[in-house]
């Protein structure tokens, strides 16, 4: 799409008046990758120049907050963060990979959990676990490691 002649408005609901999750124009790379509802159903608006020329766009949609990503950095949010409350009853999963390999750093910048929440860090390693633990409201617990010294802090 063309930016700024070409958007495309989502909304984070069905119809027009739903809150705003997004609002994509220009190359892809300048996009949010992934854009989260809260949700059952998505409103997507798009608007053009009129003088064409562009490829357009094309969309991936699934259920559920799975996702892969592979950047040097970047960062990550539970659905609807900045729009509203969480979503009860998810189980989200985000894969950070690192395009050249190497390793990660982890700093939350906002934390704030219902008391019975809390959000799993694991260090994989050819898709086992080597280190895990838990970060509540509260505090860091259940520390591990399958390694002999723990590699993990926050």
């Amino acid at each position: 799409m063309t930016s700024p002649r070409d958007t495309l408005v989502i909304r984070d609901g069905e119809g027009p008046s739903a809150p705003k999750l997004a609002v994509l124009t220009g190359p892809a790379s300048e996009n949010p990758k992934y854009v989260t509802s809260t949700q059952s159903q998505l409103y997507l608006y798009l608007t053009t120049s009129g003088n064409g020329g562009s490829p357009g766009f094309q969309i991936k949609y699934y259920q559920g907050c799975e996702q892969i990503l592979t950047a040097a950095n970047g960062s990550v949010s539970s659905p609807a963060f900045g729009l509203a409350q969480y979503p009860s009853n998810q189980d989200c999963t985000y894969l950070i990979r690192r395009p050249k390999g190497g390793p990660l750093s982890l700093r939350f910048t906002h934390f704030d959990l219902d008391d019975a929440d809390f959000v799993q860090v694991r260090i994989m390693d050819r898709n086992v676990v080597q280190a895990f633990c838990y970060v509540s409201q509260f505090s860091v617990f259940g520390l591990g490691s399958n390694r002999r010294r723990n590699v993990m802090k926050l």
